[in-house]
């Protein structure tokens, strides 16, 4: 995979506070602290930040390799593939959408690959 190029975008989302308080409101609605939460595409940990401070249990995916070491280098824990990630090791997914395409969303879902 290439270097991603919209660093710069998601560097401008964190600016994006009600945006993202929103999307984490989502989570907190559905996820327990004692849940863990895989963050797929996490960019440069907008949202496994936050969850992390708030109790959550998260692992980030992340196939960029320079956002996978911004994350590692804040002491979050990340894989670059999915391959990397137990099968049934985590009780949800967060993938947030950068942009909001059809309006801010974040999915929530059971993660089963059993």
């Amino acid at each position: 995979m290439g270097e991603y190029r919209g660093t710069d975008i998601l560097e401008a989302m964190t600016d994006a506070v009600k945006y993202n308080k929103f999307l984490l409101s989502l989570v907190f609605a559905q996820a327990r602290t004692s849940e863990q939460i895989l963050d797929i595409g996490a960019g440069i940990g907008t949202f496994a930040k936050p969850l992390t401070e708030a109790g959550y249990r998260v692992h980030c995916v992340e196939p960029d390799k320079r956002h996978a070491a911004r994350i590692a280098n804040g002491g979050l824990p990340v894989s670059t593939t999915l391959e990397e990630i137990e099968d049934c090791s985590c009780d949800y997914i967060l993938d947030c959408c950068d942009l909001p395409c059809e309006g801010p969303h974040a999915i929530l879902g059971p993660l089963r690959k059993c």
